[in-house]
């Protein structure tokens, strides 16, 4: 098991509490391979499907006195890709990539996301609502860190996320966020995230909104994403012949 530690020096934790929030943190993305590999039943496409899966990827959430924006960091373009007729065939269809973030304004409640999908261009543009986070007793050390445990119901999926009681930033991974602490892991249904290094900022950030596409709400993103997600394992099923 591969094992994450993150260290902050007495400077940082300081700085942090004394109000100046200004923050670089790097996060990993990683698939939960089991269920894709559980249903694989070749020997040599399930090596080349946990191959690729092993990777992780890179995203930056840069946190400036209640803004931040979450990227993808520059070296990778690819933000999700869709595993077609795994039992015959490897193949592989991109179907988005972040271009230009999420941002989330706590002070406006504002959040932004600039996404493409299939080629097409997209601003989700929606509220900061509050999630039904449930804060839980339980309590592990994640580097040198105290984390509290927190449960939720989000978009149909159950989360569970680990936040650190020293850092006072309500952030996180992705679209998650508001709780009393900055989220160090968050576990999805298909998506582990975990923060790897914390970089307090001597200069302030300038975060810049994303502005292009074209207007959606949070829900009809994820209306269009699954439409689409759908349309494309047909296609490349009846291509392949099933």
């Amino acid at each position: 098991m591969r094992i994450h530690v993150i260290l902050l020096c007495t400077l940082t934790l300081f700085h942090l509490k004394s109000g100046a929030q200004s923050l670089t943190v790097h996060y990993e993305q990683r698939v939960n391979t089991e269920k894709q590999l559980r249903e694989i039943a070749d020997p040599e496409i399930k090596k080349q499907v946990s191959y690729m899966l092993s990777k992780p990827s890179n995203y930056i959430l840069n946190y400036e006195n209640g803004i931040s924006l979450y990227l993808k960091t520059p070296k990778e373009t690819v933000a999700e890709d869709l595993n077609i007729d795994q039992s015959v065939k490897f193949k592989t269809i991109t179907l988005s990539s972040d271009d230009s973030g999420i941002y989330k304004n706590f002070k406006t409640k504002e959040y932004l996301h600039g996404v493409d999908i299939l080629g097409k261009s997209f601003l989700v543009k929606d509220k900061l609502e509050p999630y039904e986070w449930k804060l839980e007793d339980e309590e592990k050390n994640i580097g040198e860190h105290r984390v509290g445990k927190a449960t939720a119901k989000i978009n149909n999926l159950d989360i569970v996320a680990w936040y650190a009681k020293d850092i006072p930033v309500q952030d996180g991974p992705k679209h998650y966020y508001g709780l009393p602490g900055l989220i160090l892991e968050l576990v999805e249904e298909n998506n582990t995230y975990q923060a790897v290094s914390i970089k307090p900022n001597d200069n302030k950030l300038e975060i810049t909104k994303p502005s292009k596409g074209k207007v959606v709400t949070f829900k009809e993103y994820n209306e269009i994403r699954d439409e689409k997600i759908n349309e494309v394992r047909k296609n490349a099923r009846s291509m392949l012949g099933n």
